[in-house]
């Protein structure tokens, strides 16, 4: 670690995703900017690593990134001119049933102009619902639309529709997120998910995941931007040498980490939030290195990239409530992730109680799951 002497108007510690976007859009204001990040290798949990077999990168985290390439911000950045490349699969999305029938989810086919709608109204949607809650819309009536649907629990609108496979495969889009299926507002989840399959897809990053990481590290330094690795805040006190009064201080990190860095200069009330903070589910994720493509009961789950691995309506909504009780499913809802068309590697995502016993695995604080390396039974799609 070089020794840090300049004074700058903005810290930001840790250099994972929002860490980096934070510290462009500083640096984009003209502002000078050091970001500060504990580990080797900057991005968080978006790494790409040898995890099963030399020559096999897996995703450290999350492997398919729709709201990625759909994202207002990343939209206005060069980063394919930083090496970032998206591959979409021929489906964004699979769900199978133990009958060998599956669900679909594919980008919107039909006359250019209807897509080009379609795409368009989508991005309006997600610029109005990723701005502060505070404001006045730009799109009123829009949102409006997308609201009274957005605002229901995912089991209520689920459960509006006739078709089981419909139900299936929306409570599996709602089930990425760690709320309870009963929860208001749970819908909007999956029907932002299901409107980014059917317009922009549901990409993955070629190379791997590291690659976005990469890019924004390479824009970054290109305006100007730097990253110090290896650098552990623990205390404010450590940033005294090269911030001012007047420098600015952002946290890419979890409240219980900012408490322990900044808890002295919290107010009271804020120290309690930041201490008592509430951790949501674990996810328990497993890596395999394949010699053949699956052989999928559907051929139709070769085509996509995340498949999910669910079962029917009720058993994801079963699933997932012992999940928020605490309790192991017999039938646990997974995400599986195919990290290439060739089906060579792929990682599986489960979520899993908060309080998981070690002896399930690893597990890593820094980006939040349990490491698996045994074998366990699965069933057959």
């Amino acid at each position: 670690m070089k020794r840090l002497t300049k004074k700058y108007d903005a810290i930001v510690i840790g250099a994972g995703p929002n860490g980096l976007a934070c510290a462009i859009t500083l640096r984009q204001a003209g502002r000078s900017v050091i970001v500060l990040e504990r580990s080797n290798t900057p991005g968080g949990g978006v790494k790409t690593e040898e995890l099963t077999l030399p020559g096999f990168q897996h995703d450290v985290c999350s492997a398919v990134h729709p709201m990625a390439i759909a994202s207002p911000f990343f939209k206005t950045l060069p980063l394919e001119q930083f090496g970032l490349k998206w591959i979409h699969s021929p489906a964004a999305l699979a769900h199978p049933f133990d009958n060998g029938d599956a669900a679909i989810l594919e980008r919107a086919s039909g006359p250019a102009s209807k897509n080009e709608e379609a795409v368009k109204n989508f991005a309006l949607i997600l610029d109005e619902i990723l701005q502060p809650a505070l404001r006045i819309p730009r799109h009123p009536w829009r949102l409006a639309r997308y609201g009274r649907q957005a605002i229901q629990s995912a089991r209520a609108f689920a459960y509006q529709m006739k078709s089981e496979k419909d139900r299936a495969l929306f409570l599996g889009m709602a089930a990425h997120s760690p709320a309870s299926l009963e929860r208001r507002a749970t819908a909007a989840v999956a029907l932002t998910l299901q409107m980014a399959g059917e317009t922009v897809g549901w990409p993955i990053a070629e190379g791997g995941s590291a690659r976005i990481t990469q890019a924004l590290v390479k824009y970054f330094e290109s305006l100007g931007g730097e990253i110090e690795l290896n650098f552990e805040v623990t205390h404010l006190d450590q940033l005294a040498a090269f911030a001012t009064d007047n420098t600015q201080i952002f946290f890419d990190l979890t409240p219980r980490q900012i408490f322990k860095i900044a808890g002295d200069k919290l107010s009271h009330r804020m120290r309690q939030a930041f201490q008592n903070f509430a951790l949501g589910v674990g996810v328990f994720k497993m890596d395999w290195a394949l010699n053949s493509p699956i052989p999928w009961k559907n051929s139709n789950c070769a085509h996509a990239a995340t498949i999910h691995l669910g079962g029917s309506a009720e058993e994801i909504l079963e699933s997932e409530f012992r999940v928020k009780h605490g309790e192991h499913s017999e039938k646990p809802f997974g995400l599986l992730a195919v990290a290439g068309l060739l089906d060579t590697e792929l990682e599986r995502l489960e979520n899993v109680p908060g309080d998981l016993s070690d002896d399930l695995g690893v597990v890593d604080d820094e980006v939040g799951f349990h490491k698996v390396t045994q074998s366990c039974p699965v069933r057959v799609w």
